[in-house]
């Protein structure tokens, strides 16, 4: 007779499905805000490969800086959203839409930062955060006769000198005859 034994084997699967990675890049320098209207910062996102299927990830607005961001510098409080790479395709483009106003105020410095990828994505640890400012291009109003120093004709200042000294007062007199 035959004898039968026990016999077995070792066998490891690699997995060859390829990890999509996704990153975000922007705007980088500033885009001035506007008086009225709207600035558009624009950002996109890649894929290490075209997408298989459509691919979405989450994006939200924080303030970076001395001088941070806040609700009111964007249209309709756009502070996060959500963006789609369609089937086949390596990037989607978003926007994030700054609110124009007349405010003097100091250039204010934003992130975005990308989130809650579609499973079988991966986001870049290193490329998941994209920065701009937003440029002030608001100036203060100069009061008559304000400012310290420059020439001033009928007491108003004119702006001139501006070296912080007293000012050079000029009167204009009217001759009669």
């Amino acid at each position: 007779g035959a004898v039968l034994g026990t016999s077995s084997a070792t066998s490891t699967i690699l997995n060859d499905d390829k990890v999509n990675i996704i990153s975000l890049s922007g705007p980088g320098a500033g885009i001035v805000e506007g008086n009225t209207g709207i600035s558009r910062h624009t950002f996109t996102v890649n894929l290490s490969s075209a997408a298989a299927t459509a691919t979405s990830v989450a994006w939200v607005v924080t303030g970076t800086g001395a001088n941070p961001v806040n609700a009111a510098d964007f249209a309709a409080g756009q502070l996060h959203g959500l963006v789609t790479i369609a089937a086949g395709q390596l990037s989607a483009t978003f926007t994030v839409d700054v609110a124009g106003d007349t405010q003097v105020e100091a250039n204010e410095g934003f992130a975005v930062t990308i989130t809650n990828p579609t499973v079988g994505t991966v986001i870049n640890p290193a490329a998941m955060t994209a920065t701009s400012i937003i440029l002030n291009d608001d100036a203060a109003p100069i009061a008559p006769g304000g400012g310290g120093g420059g020439a001033s004709v009928n007491g108003f200042n004119s702006g001139a000198g501006g070296n912080g000294g007293p000012g050079l007062k000029v009167r204009q007199l009217y001759g009669t005859t």
